[in-house]
């Protein structure tokens, strides 16, 4: 099995140091270990990583929310800061593991394997949610679509939606795609007349 690549994210130089050496030993891979500056945002690089782990004292989640979405790995986030406000702002910007706790190699590849579950889960819903949105989407165009191919034609509801496919398949691209494309291009016929 290979090695869990890690990017160590920590707001202490000497623990990230140490914590580096430690986790190196306990057979680790750390690609990279950053030292978060309260000021400045983390370079804007990619890294051929696994996991991220954040080894913060004060976490500053607006920090921790852009390098999450800039890695769009899953992260664990080590802390000493146990309020339920913290936890709460910590999930919403993207932490997938909030572990209120020192770094312990001994139980980390355990964390690591429950924080990859949720992030592939996560990711199902969001692919899901953003499929569903887009049926949704095309069905609505779908049937403006057909309205509207019934009042310039004086076609049947059937004939409409025969004409829509007819059209995607010769263009070779979804009905939902080509009712958009006539929704747009009857918007710019009727926002040009109305200019003239």
């Amino acid at each position: 099995m290979s090695k869990l690549k890690i990017i160590l994210i920590d707001d202490d130089l000497e623990r990230a140091q140490m914590t580096q050496k430690k986790l190196t030993q306990s057979d680790f891979e750390i690609v990279t270990c950053l030292v978060l500056n309260h000021q400045n945002l983390l370079p804007q690089q990619q890294w051929p990583a696994d996991v991220i782990l954040f080894n913060l004292t004060n976490p500053q989640l607006e920090l921790v929310e852009n390098d999450i979405h800039q890695f769009n790995l899953p992260t664990l986030l080590f802390t000493q800061d146990c309020h339920s406000q913290s936890i709460k702002l910590a999930v919403a910007a993207g932490i997938t593991t909030y572990i209120v706790d020192e770094i312990n190699p001994n139980t980390l590849g355990s964390l690591v394997k429950v924080a990859l579950e949720h992030y592939k889960n996560y990711q199902k819903l969001l692919n899901d949610l953003n499929d569903t949105k887009t049926k949704l989407a095309d069905r609505i165009d779908i049937e403006k679509a057909k309205v509207l191919l019934m009042q310039l034609q004086t076609l049947t509801e059937d004939q409409a939606f025969a004409l829509l496919r007819k059209h995607a398949m010769h263009q070779r691209i979804s009905i939902g795609e080509i009712a958009r494309h006539l929704l747009q291009t009857q918007q710019l016929l009727s926002s040009s007349s109305v200019d003239q």
